[in-house]
């Protein structure tokens, strides 16, 4: 964790402002692109199927943080990934 900090901000400020919201530190698949555009286009709703070890995790990630991006400014109660 101190490795991370040392490496993404120079303050206490910034890195408080780094792991107060959600961050993926990766570049997702195309499937996993068309995946979380498939749930978004249902306005959150469904079940995403996909193979064993094919990213449904990183899917869920990319809602979690593209949930948040939308929620600034508002009061956040909670998002369930299962």
């Amino acid at each position: 964790m101190q490795e991370f900090q040392q490496k993404s901000a120079t303050n206490e400020d910034e890195i408080d402002n780094v792991l107060a919201r959600p961050v993926l530190m990766l570049n997702p698949w195309e499937h996993q692109k068309e995946g979380l555009n498939s749930w978004l286009s249902n306005k959150g709703f469904g079940i995403l199927e996909m193979a064993t070890a094919t990213g449904k995790t990183v899917v869920g990630l990319m809602r979690s943080k593209n949930y948040w991006k939308n929620m600034e400014g508002y009061m956040l109660g909670y998002l369930l990934i299962a």
